[in-house]
């Protein structure tokens, strides 16, 4: 069942605002980090995609380690951040799983 489960599954790489989605779709992103070292030539408005999200009509799950206050956490682990080559000081972050609030909330059969 699981299998047949990961076999509807579709990804992209397109631009979530030129992606067409379809009413029953799921939407996972994983936007680059605010506030953290770019590793893309490319800038990306954040406030412009937090929005999108708000706006979205599928439920739309996003991986950040920090967003505004009306889009619902599920889930959080701290880690430590490898962005930086430097081992001594690399720190510890919080990833979270945040929700628009739309449809049911599946995390307990995504993560």
């Amino acid at each position: 069942q699981q299998l047949q489960q990961l076999q509807q599954l579709y990804t992209s790489n397109l631009d979530y605002r030129n992606f067409k989605f379809l009413p029953d779709d799921i939407i996972y992103c994983d936007p680059p980090y605010a506030n953290t070292e770019k590793y893309s030539k490319q800038s990306f408005n954040h406030d412009e995609f937090w929005q999108w999200v708000r706006e979205c009509k599928n439920p739309v799950y996003v991986s950040e380690y920090s967003a505004p206050a009306d889009v619902i956490e599920i889930g959080s682990m701290s880690k430590q951040a490898l962005l930086n080559h430097n081992v001594s000081t690399r720190k510890i972050v919080t990833e979270r799983i945040l929700w628009n609030g739309k449809g049911s909330n599946h995390s307990d059969g995504l993560f």
